[in-house]
């Protein structure tokens, strides 16, 4: 025999050596876990526990309840008018309106008081553009949303009617069922006279410094000292 076969028929002899020690573990793991069986079946015996049905064991364990999710509506959502599959089958169903942007209908539930009036960024890059938007507080920012109210352009001057524009009865219809607006509507809300302006505190990081005051007094007084030399005069 050449060496290359010599070197095959080691390296052949060795392969042979350790698929019989595995062969060797496979069969005491398995006697081991024969015995197991033997011994679990015995204690059941013992204690007048019946078999597991095959159905058990192929059961799948249940789906915790807080991974489910539950199906929510809005206090004007038709619910009777949809099918009961569709209820049962599905929380929300989505379509687009013609500003492109998704719309959420709920089906089950009524929770007034997790509904917002909020704003929806839009637009690009350092140009942004907001609808006013009714929604659900618990549904992600994806760009849906119950109803569009309005549109924000800050990019257009504070004088410019066409920077906020807004259809005051659905707002009104939407307060009226409980709908809490943001802090940035509210403020537009209360410019636009639909609701009562609140007094808000002042902080004291708006107050300004000492040494801003200081400045501000000495700049008093400088202008007040030509005043009263005019008048001496």
């Amino acid at each position: 025999m050449t060496d290359t076969a010599s070197r095959a028929a080691q390296l052949l002899k060795g392969h042979r050596e350790s698929i019989d020690r595995l062969d060797a573990i496979l069969v005491y793991t398995l006697g081991e876990r024969f015995k197991h069986t033997q011994a679990v079946g015995r204690l059941k015996a013992e204690h007048d526990l019946p078999p597991p049905t095959r159905s058990a064991r192929n059961r799948r364990s249940p789906v915790s309840p807080i991974l489910r999710t539950r199906p929510i509506s809005t206090p004007n959502s038709p619910r009777n008018s949809w099918p009961s599959s569709s209820r049962k089958s599905s929380s929300t169903t989505n379509a687009t309106n013609p500003d492109g942007f998704s719309v959420i209908s709920h089906t089950q539930g009524d929770f007034p008081m997790a509904m917002k009036i909020r704003l929806a960024r839009g637009g690009s890059k350092k140009r942004p553009h907001y609808s006013i938007v009714a929604t659900d507080s618990r549904m992600p920012r994806d760009g849906r949303f119950l109803e569009k109210l309005g549109t924000y352009n800050p990019l257009l001057a504070k004088d410019s009617e066409e920077r906020v524009k807004m259809d005051v009865e659905r707002i009104k219809d939407w307060l009226s069922k409980g709908a809490q607006p943001t802090d940035r509507v509210a403020r537009m809300l209360e410019a636009a006279g639909v609701t009562e302006k609140k007094t808000r505190s002042n902080p004291k990081k708006g107050e300004p410094g000492k040494a801003a005051k200081d400045r501000a007094e000495k700049k008093a007084a400088r202008e007040a000292a030509p005043a009263d030399d005019a008048a001496a005069e």
